[in-house]
Order: C-alpha cells, then structure tokens, then sequence
C-alpha cells in the first residue's frame, strides 16, 4: 500500500484543528485515541530529540518531544483522513 497525496486542504484542515489546543492537550488526545501509533510515535520523538542536541535539561527535551510528537500525530491524522476520502469517493463512485 503506498500513502495517499496528502492535499494542501486536508494539512490545513488537520494543522487547523489541532492549534485550538496546547501541543501537549493535543498529544494527550492522540494519545488516548491512537494508543499504539502514539506510542511509537512518541518514543520516535524522544530519541530524535535527544539526537539533536545531546544533553539538555528535561524540561526542555520534553517540550521539544512535545512538539515533534504533534507534528508527526498530525501528519498521521491527515494520512487516515486522506484514505478515508479515497474509500468513500470509491464507495460512492
């Protein structure tokens, strides 16, 4: 399976959404949602974060997660929503 085009409407429309909450709102959300993929996506963050800079202080790389965490949690919703308007125009025809 390759992954959808995702169109400039669909980025906005998810980047729109998740900036009417605080990043880690929105992280918390995903996460209660998207249990496993959140997980994986998380870890991902803190060891990219961690990889950027070396030694920060916690506070700092948590913040940093925080915000690679949601770009990555949003990149994943516009992806489902992007597959889920192919199979309905494929439903509908």
């Amino acid at each position: 399976m390759t992954l959808p085009k995702i169109k400039p409407e669909t980025c906005l429309a998810v980047v729109e959404k998740a900036m009417q909450s605080d990043p880690v709102e929105y992280c918390g959300k995903f996460l209660e949602k998207e249990r496993e993929t959140a997980e994986v996506l998380s870890g991902l963050a803190v060891g990219l974060t961690q990889s950027m800079d070396g030694d920060i202080e916690e506070d700092e790389l948590l913040m940093r997660s925080c915000l690679l965490s949601a770009a990555m949690f949003m990149t994943c919703e516009m992806v489902k929503a992007e597959i889920e308007a192919k199979e309905l125009e494929d439903l509908i025809g």
